[in-house]
């Protein structure tokens, strides 16, 4: 692998606004380094800044501080026309996957590349191979509400994959899924990362589909970086938050609310 990390982030701080006036930090003096070719699981619990991670790596917001290097650019310095040029390069699996209802199947995967203005029958191709790579192939006609919740991830992942892009983004790609499907969707993201060699950026609170898939693990607490490393190495780390959190346990420092 290469030591050229594609994706960076340099002591980042970000905060929202409360009601009272005052500012919540979300995330506080993260930093990170994701090399190429990698599956990069961050995990936590629900509020922790795990999906604001992902949303600095894709542009979405803009820190109040640090530095966010995609392809070795900070991406916080750029305007939207040239933003959008790195996010062709990127795919972006949302948590309940995000398909427009109003659209087929097919429509939903090339939407991407009908706004690139790509010949129509490059398209259908294009969609015609990703939907046969993920299982679903004569599909290309039906609409998102006559799918199964499975069926609908993998055609968002067809959608983030069609425009082969170098990185791709998986927020909670598990979520509503039962065990069987969670492993079909885990053996896809490993059939993407080895045949596509993408760079995949994980964000779960699955434990059993973290250690199945991942190079790294990550873990983020209250917005700081409290584990990190090769899953056999953050397994043996002495940091309650982290053992609380691996053993599923209500008692210890991450407060039930």
């Amino acid at each position: 692998m290469s030591s050229e990390p594609i994706i960076e982030l340099r002591h980042i701080h970000y905060s929202i606004a409360l009601p009272d006036g005052e500012r919540r930090a979300i995330l506080d003096d993260v930093s990170l380094a994701i090399e190429p070719g990698t599956i990069n699981c961050i995990m936590g619990t629900s509020g922790s800044g795990k999906t604001t991670l992902l949303r600095l790596m894709a542009g979405l917001i803009r820190p109040e501080s640090g530095e966010v290097l995609i392809f070795g650019r900070d991406i916080t310095a750029l305007r939207e026309p040239e933003l959008n040029k790195i996010r062709r390069e990127m795919g972006f699996v949302f948590q309940y996957s995000a398909l427009f209802d109003s659209l087929s199947v097919g429509q939903n995967i090339g939407f991407a590349l009908d706004r690139q203005r790509r010949p129509r029958a490059e398209i259908d191709s294009i969609v015609a191979n990703l939907l046969g790579e993920l299982g679903l192939s004569g599909l290309e006609n039906k609409r998102p509400s006559e799918l199964s919740g499975g069926m609908k991830k993998r055609v968002a992942m067809a959608r983030a994959l069609a425009s082969n892009p170098k990185i791709v983004l998986y927020d909670e790609p598990d979520s509503g899924l039962d065990p069987v499907m969670t492993r079909v969707i885990d053996e896809l993201i490993l059939q993407m990362r080895d045949e596509k060699k993408t760079t995949n950026v994980v964000v779960s609170h699955n434990v059993h589909s973290i250690w199945r898939i991942a190079d790294r693990v990550m873990m983020l607490h209250e917005g700081q970086m409290v584990a990190d490393g090769a899953p056999r190495e953050v397994e043996k780390l002495d940091v309650p938050v982290l053992r609380q959190f691996l053993e599923g346990r209500s008692d210890g420092p991450i407060l039930v609310r």
